[in-house]
């Protein structure tokens, strides 16, 4: 005759004891699931790193005077070419020269709306390559643009078109530099 309390599983405080469960390994199977944290944190072993200040706290920093009165000189500025006015009074009344890949079209402008500086425009269709070509060689027309701005006499004050052909997606930066301020330079001087 079985006494039914042997077909259960025992509970030794609150635990479930399997028959083939030790206590040591109920033990390891509680150490693995909690960690022991000290409830004091450590002394940290260095002092923290903080950036020496430049100026002596105590001083005042370098006078270099009063900052000048009024606007400042306006250097470097090249403004856009947006309004279709412009555009038609630059096809109507400008000049254009063709260097290698480009044809720049230029009107020498009094009424200067937009700022001081020449405006330029730029337009390259979809048959030079695909958008990353043409933004590739926008982004190389207008650093040059800002370069020859930077020589001495600057770029000559007016409406610039840029206009570009297939054949600039294989021109190297130096070979779009020397078309471009070539045909400037032409354009300015007669």
């Amino acid at each position: 005759m079985s006494d039914e309390g042997s077909d259960r599983i025992p509970v030794i405080d609150g635990i479930w004891a399997l028959p083939f469960l030790t206590t040591p390994f109920r033990c390891q199977q509680e150490t693995i699931y909690e960690a022991y944290v000290p409830a004091q944190h450590q002394a940290s072993s260095q002092e923290a790193r903080l950036p020496e200040a430049d100026a002596n706290p105590r001083r005042k920093g370098h006078h270099f005077g009063p900052p000048p009165e009024g606007p400042r000189p306006i250097v470097g500025l090249i403004g856009r070419l947006r309004r279709r006015d412009d555009f038609r009074l630059l096809r109507r009344n400008g000049r254009t020269v063709r260097r290698g890949p480009l044809r720049i079209g230029f009107r020498a402008s009094g009424d200067q709306m937009d700022g001081p500086g020449p405006r330029v425009a730029y337009a390259i269709p979809r048959t030079v390559g695909p958008a990353v070509v043409r933004n590739r060689i926008r982004r190389r027309l207008r650093a040059i643009v800002v370069d020859l701005d930077r020589r001495p006499q600057g770029v000559p004050v007016g409406d610039y078109l840029v206009r570009v052909s297939p054949g600039a997606a294989d021109s190297s930066y130096d070979e779009l530099q020397r078309y471009l301020t070539g045909a400037i330079d032409a354009l300015t001087e007669g």
